[in-house]
């Protein structure tokens, strides 16, 4: 039964994402003032709902959506918390440049406006605020993973404080959400968690063979003041995601 679930949600997937580059050749593309249409977005949105769907993700959402533009900070677990996040609030990634030339869902990725960046280059950090500021400037909201990488979902590393400067810069509020993916024993699901340099399809089919996924969403308290030093700001949207995480084991 198991892996007649996995087959068929492949299946189900793969017609998915070629919709989606349908939809993004059909509508995907910025106007003149570097801005999507409405009607894209509400297209975008709509599609990661329908990701998540037919990934059995059952998504509770807690507190108070931001309206825009927010400087967007999560914990980060697994892939799955791009479908999660967008599905629930408009937002533009921030992703390394190799995903880019990923088949079909690279661009994909790339016509829903994900901005990517080369790690490890020269002024590399630069570079991503400069792309960070422009989306905030258009009035929309970008998600960054400040912990650099993903973990097991049972710890929250520090979060790094360099990209925060964007929010520094555009006196953009700052919105910490947290994620969680409670297992049978309220530890992260097993299945979730992309970590130890993992291969994307053995995540995937690890993924497809769960009936149900419960997730958990947060959207912590706002900082709105963003003119102090990122490093506060960073240590500031740590402790508000630490907090709820802390909160969350005991719901």
């Amino acid at each position: 039964m198991t892996l007649i679930r996995r087959l068929v949600r492949l299946f189900l997937l793969a017609l998915h994402f070629l919709n989606g580059a349908f939809l993004s050749l059909l509508f995907g593309g910025k106007n003149a003032q570097g801005e999507y249409s409405e009607r894209y977005k509400g297209i975008r949105t709509r599609w990661h709902d329908r990701t998540a769907k037919l990934l059995a993700l059952d998504i509770e959402i807690l507190g108070t959506k931001p309206s825009g533009p927010v400087l967007v900070v999560s914990n980060h677990i697994s892939w799955l918390d791009i479908p999660v996040l967008a599905q629930a609030l408009p937002v533009t990634f921030l992703s390394k440049a190799e995903v880019r030339s990923w088949p079909v869902i690279g661009w994909v990725a790339a016509k829903g406006g994900t901005l990517f960046i080369q790690r490890g280059a020269r002024n590399a950090a630069d570079s991503a605020i400069a792309l960070i500021e422009q989306e905030l400037s258009l009035g929309g909201n970008v998600l960054i993973f400040p912990e650099g990488t993903t973990t097991d979902g049972n710890q929250l590393k520090r979060f790094h404080p360099r990209l925060f400067a964007a929010a520094q810069n555009r006196q953009c509020p700052v919105q910490p959400v947290a994620l969680r993916y409670p297992g049978p024993d309220e530890l992260t699901l097993s299945a979730v968690p992309y970590i130890n340099n993992e291969s994307f399809g053995p995540s995937l089919w690890k993924i497809l063979g769960e009936k149900r996924i419960r997730v958990i969403l947060e959207y912590t308290p706002l900082i709105t003041d963003t003119d102090r030093d990122r490093r506060q700001i960073a240590d500031d949207a740590h402790e508000r995601v630490r907090e709820a995480l802390v909160h969350l084991d005991r719901l």
